[in-house]
Order: structure tokens, then sequence, then C-alpha cells
């Protein structure tokens, strides 16, 4: 006979299913997407896959390994397909569901077990993203290299332009971009940067843009990009790359409202002092018309720590708009407003980053960085 606390227990289908849908399985699913350059290593799309990994999935919540996110909490409900699992569900929900050896619980509505196993599939294909390995679905359009870039044993920090050609008769006309996914070859890409594309980023999904807005695609024979490679140095270092691109476009006769542009904001003037284990960098910009931000895309480097946007009104009102508070140069995501943040003109942004240049950090690494953030207007 079950114990009182036994038959308290969490089960999956009840409590643990529904974490799972909001935080893990749009990554952790059979032909997993590309999150620019990283794919998951299992499924947790059926009972059978959770409760295979649990002590796995026990282990990531517990060191707060899992789930990546970098927005600090105080912006819950602000960006798009967000991950907090708050101790709460952490404690008395997953990690309960653990050690009380994963039950499975019944399954809704009383479905059969090979029935049950598709529950996440069922409810994942909602939000438009399948099992293609794309975030967007099936692209309207894929470009890649015409041949695969080798990049060499030498190189350890390379920074090349190519042109990346549409495939003839692919794409003959001019359309408006309403997502935009960007799939390294590798992890030795460190960055790839479109005007059409977007920015590609260890850990960062697409561009989707709201309904109205996009951008335009020419009919041109190429895309440039601008890559950067890298790795480590040394005998057998070489690497081949065949980054690729997946393009979903409006329907012809769609209204397009708003055209968006990506705005680079960078600074390269500083110095980090030997030793320092909190070296602040500040950067203004400021709007000098009307504008709506969709999205923010912080970018460091290694030795980064944190970074905060702050918006200052016309009439001198702040407003935090980001702080990620443990930056983690893996996972650089790009958060994207559940509803465009309308700028008014004479409005300032200001970016603070930190960096830790203490002795604790790799002295592999350089102290003189280079660093983007990138936001999305229209």
């Amino acid at each position: 006979m079950a114990s009182s606390e036994a038959e308290a227990a969490p089960s999956f289908y009840a409590d643990v299913l529904p974490v799972l849908q909001q935080n893990c399985v749009d990554c952790h699913r059979p032909n997993a997407p590309d999150v620019g350059g990283i794919t998951a290593p299992m499924s947790l799309m059926t009972y059978a896959e959770a409760y295979r990994w649990a002590p796995r999935i026990k282990r990531a919540l517990e060191s707060g390994y899992m789930p990546p996110w970098g927005a600090h909490v105080q912006h819950k409900g602000t960006f798009k397909d967000e991950r907090y699992i708050d101790d709460a569900e952490k404690g008395k929900t997953v990690i309960a569901w653990v050690d009380a050896g994963a039950p499975e619980g019944e399954t809704p509505e009383g479905a059969s077990p090979s029935e049950s196993a598709t529950l996440l599939e069922d409810s994942k294909e909602v939000s438009g993203r399948g099992l293609t390995g794309w975030w967007i679905g099936e692209p309207d359009l894929v470009v890649e290299f015409e041949q695969p870039v080798h990049v060499p044993d030498s190189v350890q920090d390379w920074q090349p332009t190519f042109n990346m050609p549409v495939p003839d008769g692919a794409h003959t006309e001019a359309k408006w971009i309403s997502k935009a996914e960007l799939r390294p070859g590798g992890p030795w890409v460190h960055h790839i940067v479109s005007s059409h594309m977007g920015v590609g980023v260890p850990g960062r999904g697409p561009f989707t843009y709201p309904e109205g807005w996009g951008v335009l695609l020419p009919e041109d024979p190429y895309i440039t990009t601008n890559m950067h490679y890298h790795k480590t140095p040394g005998p057998g270092s070489a690497v081949e790359d065949l980054t690729r691109a997946g393009f979903l476009f409006y329907e012809p006769g769609d209204v397009i409202d708003y055209v968006v542009d990506t705005d680079l904001n960078f600074t390269t003037r500083f110095v980090i002092p030997a030793g320092d284990p909190n070296y602040e960098v500040k950067h203004q910009r400021p709007f000098e018309e009307d504008t709506y931000l969709l999205s923010l895309g912080p970018h460091m480097h290694l030795r980064g720590k944190a970074m905060r946007y702050e918006l200052e009104y016309p009439d001198g009102k702040m407003e935090t708009l980001l702080w990620v508070p443990d930056y983690d140069f893996n996972w650089q995501f790009l958060y994207e407003y559940e509803e465009p943040l309308f700028v008014p003109a004479g409005s300032k942004l200001h970016m603070t980053w930190w960096f830790d240049n203490s002795e604790g950090i790799p002295t592999i690494l350089i102290q003189r960085r280079r660093l983007y953030t990138e936001l999305d207007y229209g």
C-alpha cells in the first residue's frame, strides 16, 4: 500500500509536463533545432525519456545550469519564450518528482501509453515549431556556402567576409522576411553578422518579426555575411565550415507597416586593468526619431560578467530594459519583446558592461575585448 507521502508526490503528466513544455522541449526534442551552433544532447519529449534522464535533470536544476536564460527575474513576462523555473517549481515539483522515483501518474484524459508518448510533440506543434531541425519551421529559402570554408590549423581568430550564393531560381523577386535563422557550421563559429540574416552567436535562436514588420531581401544572387571564426590553433585543428541560413517570407499582398533594421552599438576604446574583477564600461546611444525596439541582444567575450540596458526618456525618467547579472558567453540570447517597445525621440539608451579580469580567469584570454550589443528597431 502506497504511503501518503508517495501519493502526494508530483507526477509526470500532472506536474512535471507543464514545466518541460514551458522551459525545455523547444530544444530537448528529436532532430533538435540548432541554437547558434548548439543542439540539445537528449530529448525530453516523452515520459520514458524524461524518466531516463531524471537524475541529470535534477542536477541541472540544482546547479542552475538549466534552463538557460540570462535575464533577471524582474523581467518575467517581458520577453518571448522566457525560461524561468522558480524555486517552488524546482524544489516542490521537478526535484521532488525525481526524489520520489519519477512517477508517471495518470495520463491526461485516459490517453493510452502509446498516445501519451506524443503528448509533448502535439503540445509544441501549435507554436509552429515542427520537428524540422529549424526553429522557424520548414524555411521558404535556404542558403549556404557554395563550398565548405576551410579554417586552417594556424587560425585562432579570423574574420572574413563572404558572399553566400542564393540557389538559381530559388529567389527571383524581392520578398519581405518574416523570420530568419542562422545555423553555424560548428562551435568554431564565434559569430555571424548579416544585414538580412541578423546576428548569429552561441545560444541565440532566430530573428522573428511581429506581423506587419519585416526586412526586404532583394533578388540579388548573393547574401553578404561577415564571419568570425575562433578556435585553438595547432596541428589537426583545421575545420570545414558549412554555415547555413533559412528564411520565411510574407505572402504576396501582405502589408508591411514597419521596416526592421539591426543597430550594432559597440565600443572598443577600453583596456581592462590586470586583476580587476569588476571593470565597468559605459556607452550611450541617442534616439533622434521615434523608434520601436523589438529586441535586445547583449554580446561580450569570455571576460564578460554582467550587462545592463537602461532607457532615459526625454523627461529624465529612467527605465531598466534589461539586466543580465550573470552573463554567459555560451548563451547569448536575443531578448525579444512580447510587444514592441516605443521609444520617443530624444531618449537615450545607456549600456553598461562589467568584466572580470581577475587571476582566476584563464591567462590564455586577451585583456582587450571588442564588444557589441544589438537591438532591432523599426
